[in-house]
């Protein structure tokens, strides 16, 4: 997984446990201990001392940060239910994702974001969603539902698209595996089995890239396994209002763009030259629409795409090491 680790708190009478969980509900966080503080303390009422535990990875948080994550970790809960903060030395979502994934004790593992606001009732929506799907399924998703910090009147769908609820339907969603790292979980074997989250993908440091957890969904379906939806496992997401400008929609266009060619490249499925090169006749025509005098923000938005895409195809990001 790249970096050092090591166990900060564990707040379990007996480290070792004396049975399996059935979830382990996993928080990643860097440099936003108090938003993670919030989830915490929103989680562990819920947790079920018996089923679950919460597992929290400090991703190379500074050191305010940091102790600010131990001193939450070692609150006293209102139950006995397991809590293991765990330090990795480097940043990295990837990274971070699979330290949970090596580490948790639950069968499942939950993610979720570590702004993620949650029901009073979200960790028995995890319970019944495990209890109510079939033996071959080891994908289950939930809805993320946003909340503007803003005006949201200017938003066209190719914005809307980047911060818009989804997935939208339920059931057995295998066909359209259309899920987000910020409400999801696995069986942990199975996502185990096909090396985890990619660590090519996901954000490290300055690179903004997405799609670790796409990588993985898709290698597990390729393995036989089914994804469910449940819209119970709902969660909400305030969506600041600096995420509603078009600065910050070109730049995560890009990155959706570098994160699409790498996507394409890991499965096997790049793109020749001949279509490369479209995709460059594209970007040159999107360049020009934008400096025409009309309404052109879809432009600059598939500009941006096209731009990260080609960029990525000329020169791949490269990931930092731990």
């Amino acid at each position: 997984m790249g970096g050092n680790f090591r166990l900060i708190s564990d707040t379990a009478a007996n480290p070792v446990g004396t049975g399996q969980p059935l979830i382990t509900i996993a928080v990643t966080t860097n440099n936003r201990s108090q938003k993670a503080a919030e989830l915490i303390t929103a989680l562990r009422p819920q947790l079920d001392p018996e089923r679950n535990e919460l597992l929290i990875i400090d991703s190379g948080s500074n050191t305010q940060h940091a102790q600010t994550l131990i001193e939450t970790a070692q609150m006293p809960g209102s139950n006995s239910a397991r809590v293991r903060l765990i330090r990795l030395d480097v940043s990295g979502s990837s990274r971070a994702r699979n330290l949970a994934l090596a580490c948790a004790s639950g069968k499942w593992v939950a993610f979720i974001h570590d702004d993620a606001l949650i029901s009073d009732d979200w960790v028995q929506a995890l319970f019944h969603a495990v209890n109510n799907v079939p033996e071959n399924c080891a994908i289950i998703g939930g809805p993320v539902v946003p909340e503007f910090d803003g005006d949201t009147s200017h938003l066209t769908d190719a914005w809307r698209i980047l911060i818009y609820p989804y997935p939208s339907r339920e059931g057995d969603c295998t066909q359209n595996p259309m899920i987000t790292g910020a409400n999801l979980m696995v069986r942990r074997d199975a996502a185990i089995a096909v090396g985890g989250h990619d660590m090519t993908l996901g954000r490290h440091g300055d690179l903004l890239m997405s799609g670790d957890e796409r990588i993985m969904v898709n290698r597990m379906i390729a393995n036989g396994w089914r994804l469910w939806v449940f819209a119970e496992m709902a969660i909400r997401r305030i969506i600041p209002s600096d995420r509603l400008t078009l600065k910050w929609a070109k730049q995560r266009m890009f990155w959706e763009g570098v994160t699409e060619r790498r996507e394409t490249h890991l499965m096997g499925t790049s793109p020749g030259l001949g279509q490369n090169l479209w995709f460059s006749l594209k970007l040159a025509g999107h360049l020009f629409m934008c400096l025409m005098p009309i309404e052109a923000t879809k432009h600059h938005l598939s500009l941006a795409w096209h731009e990260g895409y080609i960029h990525e195809w000329l020169f791949p990001a490269k990931i930092p090491p731990a």
